[in-house]
């Protein structure tokens, strides 16, 4: 309806102009839309400020257009005009109210020049329309400006929670890493391992395929904790994890369950003969030294291995059965392996029984204490007691020392068992004649412990028996498993006065030059040597010869396990210096003792 009356320029140039980049905005915003969350930010805040231009922009040029066209419009084209304009540009602004300061714009640029073209035209029903708009407009931008307000609460509240969800999710995160990571190494922990292990053996796919548990105790990390403390204690389980790590690379997986205690998920193991060489394979990790700092120091593991399926399939059994089969290997020698068969399981059942009533006859001191002459070869003058421990269970009836010793040393209670057995028997020894010495023998775990001596020496002191009446004794065994903190703590009970004595001379490892070097005062040979005195000449040189080098050395030589006269004849005529044994007496309880010191009397009275 304009053509002919309006210019060109102002019904065509102009407007196809300001459609043209309409048009050209609208492609890029539809291409924008298929990159989506991958845009990149800056170009996302370039077209935000480029929003804000535009709109308010592109409001101002068809709201000038419309103005412009007004002189050459009818009444009626002009209101469809301005209600065009109008409409347009509050859709507009509602369109664009997340960018408030365009949305605003966008208002204003479409009712401040329609007002001020209404004001200046001098009618008066226009005038009153350009109040009506700008209070149209003020309201229009209040709401904007509510909706903007509400939308930024809305975003905020949806950021607190995904920030709280990230949280959430962070803390999950973290709590199952504490839950399936020991802290001090980053290994799997037990329950780690127990997951991975189900999770192993419930998978179908590879319930076909054999594999191995292995469970790993480490033989001499308790000293270093115990003389260098936790610091060196942890950096060596440090690198132990680290070597185990690299040794199970490609092999399974490795985790730590605890104290000095690791295992192994070791694949395509099947059989008894392949875990033995895998366990080779694990001894290389303790092959070289432990160096932290200017301290250096050894290791090995004794390893326990069950076998899936053989061993069982479910996780539960399969790690007990490695754990019977690390006792098996404990009981064998230090850095040994075993796999476990099922002649393991009842000896384990029956020594978890044994470990059970141990523990509470222990709590309760029910153990007892029989006591064995120790008598002088040359005259036969009773010189003292050796001390031996007794238990009998309800249940289970005698249990050897043998026995229940080593038990209570792997289970950590032996501290409190010698404790109290030495007490009774320092108690005991203070009831009998001053000359009678107090032989009591010492164990592998206790020597090897830098407050052994200590304690030892404060319990005597408490039951007022004198230093000099007692009689330490300890086995090559336990003098070799650690013989640095060994001969320190002999070192110390020597200093106060205590004899030591070496027990079972004969069975264990040490040389000559190792026994030079230790503060003995005493060297006991042991019963399997005497046995055969008389019947084997070796064995009879060899007890000569042992004889020999205790005189030589200036120490005391007692024979155990002296059984018949022809075996007394043929100490006495070596010059052993004294004896014990069933033929001068069995061990007898505590209330027998007096009885035996009336018949030494009678003797010597004789």
């Amino acid at each position: 309806g304009f053509y002919g009356s309006a210019p060109a320029w102002l019904i065509g140039g102009i407007p196809g102009a300001l459609l043209l980049v309409v048009v050209a905005r609208l492609r890029y915003w539809l291409s924008a839309r298929k990159i989506g969350k991958e845009q990149d930010i800056r170009i996302i805040r370039s077209d935000i400020r480029g929003t804000q231009i535009l709109g308010p922009g592109l409001t101002l040029g068809f709201t000038l257009i419309g103005i412009g066209l007004m002189p050459y419009a009818s009444q009626h084209q002009q209101s469809l005009a301005i209600v065009s304009i109008w409409i347009t540009a509050i859709a507009s602004a509602f369109c664009l109210f997340a960018l408030p300061r365009a949305s605003f714009l966008v208002v204003l640029f479409a009712c401040v020049p329609l007002s001020i073209s209404f004001l200046m035209s001098g009618d008066s029903l226009m005038m009153m329309l350009a109040i009506v708009f700008a209070i149209i407009s003020a309201l229009i931008i209040y709401m904007l400006k509510q909706h903007f307000q509400a939308f930024s609460e809305i975003l905020q509240s949806r950021n607190e929670i995904q920030e709280k969800h990230s949280q959430v999710e962070r803390a999950m995160e973290t709590v199952t890493e504490m839950a399936f990571k020991d802290h001090l190494t980053g290994l799997s922990n037990r329950r780690h391992f127990e997951s991975l292990l189900a999770e192993r053996v419930g998978t179908p796919e590879l319930c076909e395929s054999p594999f191995a548990i292995g469970m790993l105790d480490l033989d001499g990390f308790k000293p270093v904790n115990d003389v260098h403390g936790h610091v060196v204690g942890d950096d060596v389980l440090l690198q132990v994890a680290a070597r185990l790590s690299i040794i199970m690379d490609g092999r399974g997986r490795v985790a730590r369950m605890g104290g000095d205690e690791f295992a192994v998920i070791a694949e395509h193991i099947e059989s008894e003969f392949e875990a033995l060489a895998f366990s080779e394979r694990l001894q290389e990790a303790f092959a070289e030294p432990f160096v932290i700092g200017n301290i250096s120091t050894r290791l090995a593991a004794t390893i326990g291995f069950s076998l899936f399926p053989f061993s069982g399939n479910d996780p539960e059994r399969l790690i007990d059965r490695a754990d019977m089969a690390l006792y098996k290997a404990k009981s064998q020698e230090r850095g040994s392996c075993a796999v476990f068969s099922i002649d393991d399981e009842s000896a384990a059942l029956e020594r978890a029984t044994i470990e059970q009533e141990l523990r509470k006859a222990v709590a309760a001191d029910k153990l007892t204490l029989n006591f064995q002459p120790i008598v002088d070869i040359a005259d036969g003058k009773l010189t003292g007691f050796e001390a031996l421990a007794r238990w009998h269970d309800a249940e289970l009836g005698p249990v050897s020392p043998a026995v229940f010793i080593p038990i209570a040393e792997q289970i950590g209670i032996i501290d409190h068992l010698t404790e109290n057995l030495l007490r009774k028997a320092a108690n005991i020894a203070n009831l009998w004649p001053a000359h009678l010495i107090l032989s009591f023998n010492l164990s592998a775990e206790q020597i090897v412990k830098p407050a052994a001596a200590a304690k030892i020496i404060a319990t005597l002191a408490e039951c007022g028996l004198p230093f000099h009446r007692f009689d330490a004794e300890v086995t090559e065994t336990a003098i070799m498993k650690d013989i640095e903190n060994a001969r320190k703590t002999l070192l110390a009970l020597k200093a106060v006065g205590i004899r030591i004595s070496l027990d079972d001379f004969g069975t264990g490892y040490s040389s000559l030059s190792q026994i030079r070097t230790l503060p003995l005062d005493k060297v006991k040979i042991d019963k399997s040597f005497i046995d055969r005195i008389c019947d084997d000449p070796k064995t009879g040189s060899l007890v000569r010869s042992i004889i020999g080098m205790c005189n030589s050395l200036d120490l005391a030589c007692v024979a155990e396990g002296i059984e018949y006269k022809t075996q007394l004849a043929a100490l006495k005529s070596s010059g052993c210096a004294s004896g014990q044994g069933y033929l001068f007496s069995r061990p007898v309880p505590p209330e027998q003792i007096a009885a035996i010191l009336t018949r030494q009397d009678m003797r010597r009275a004789a």
